[in-house]
């Protein structure tokens, strides 16, 4: 799997700068936010670069499936980033 940046550009996300992943998992994640109200999330990542929350990626698989994600981070280690991730639909690839 492969994290980008996302544009938005005429309504449809597309694809900008890679981002450089260290880890990424992406499995159903349930936590608490501030207000303490339990939010769901489809997956993480960690990365060594700063993105702001609310910021949009891009997942691609390398099968012609790209999902965009918002993220929102979370506190790391210093010069690790973590990221947990929001599904926000669907892209269609080159195989779409």
């Amino acid at each position: 799997m492969k994290f980008y940046r996302a544009n938005l550009v005429n309504k449809q996300y597309v694809k900008a700068a890679p981002v450089k992943v260290i880890t990424w998992s992406l499995s159903s994640i349930i936590t608490k936010n501030k207000q303490g109200d339990a939010v769901a999330y489809q997956g993480k990542f960690t990365s060594s670069e700063a993105i702001r929350s609310g910021a949009f990626v891009i997942g691609d698989d390398g099968n012609g499936v790209m999902k965009p994600y918002r993220v929102e981070s979370r506190p790391g280690m210093a010069g690790i980033f973590i990221y947990l991730l929001k599904e926000e639909g669907m892209i269609r690839g080159a195989h779409g």
